[in-house]
């Protein structure tokens, strides 16, 4: 979308698609299709998907949420993360904030995501450099590590099991999983 639209931008759905409304107040499209953006009034857009098959809509919507939507959760801040998590039903779907936008913000740490399985990984031992150079150890907690919030649980000889302090993900540069 050209830059002079873009604070008129609306939402994104599914396919491709942004709605906006123009200076006059006209709702309007931009459709990608492939590598050029189409601009269509609503009723064309509305025309043009009509005549779209299911399965060629519910590809378009699966193609988004790995093209875009995924990607998107992978670099965005923590407040813009948490401002997607009270639209996420609109914007994803009946799926769980979870399962979903948290663990897809957490792949950029791929150490401690797992394919099958939704937030963080717990099964291996972590060293966790944050932005401002201070490194924290021990086992992600999927229990406690919430809304874009890190917690690892600590072991030491001497005081047993512990926590760390709580993490933000916009805080840590680095994940590495700590091998034996």
């Amino acid at each position: 979308m050209s830059d002079h639209r873009s604070y008129l931008a609306r939402g994104v759905l599914g396919g491709g698609l942004v709605v906006y409304g123009d200076r006059e107040g006209t709702r309007k499209s931009v459709v990608s299709v492939g590598q050029k953006e189409v601009e269509m009034s609503e009723q064309q857009r509305v025309v043009e998907l009509g005549l779209m098959s299911f399965e060629n809509l519910a590809e378009a919507r699966r193609d988004w949420i790995q093209q875009v939507l995924r990607p998107w959760c992978q670099a965005a801040s923590l407040k813009e993360l948490r401002k997607a998590e009270q639209e996420w039903l609109d914007i994803a779907g009946r799926v769980d904030a979870k399962a979903t936008l948290w663990t897809w913000a957490w792949e950029r740490f791929p150490e401690i995501v797992h394919a099958e399985m939704p937030g963080v990984h717990e099964t291996w031992e972590v060293n966790v450099l944050l932005k401002d150079g201070r490194e924290r150890r021990g086992y992600p907690d999927n229990r406690q590590s919430l809304r874009g919030m890190l917690v690892l649980i600590t072991r030491s000889a001497e005081s047993g099991l512990g926590q760390t302090p709580t993490m933000s993900i916009d805080e840590i540069q680095t994940i590495h999983r700590i091998r034996c």
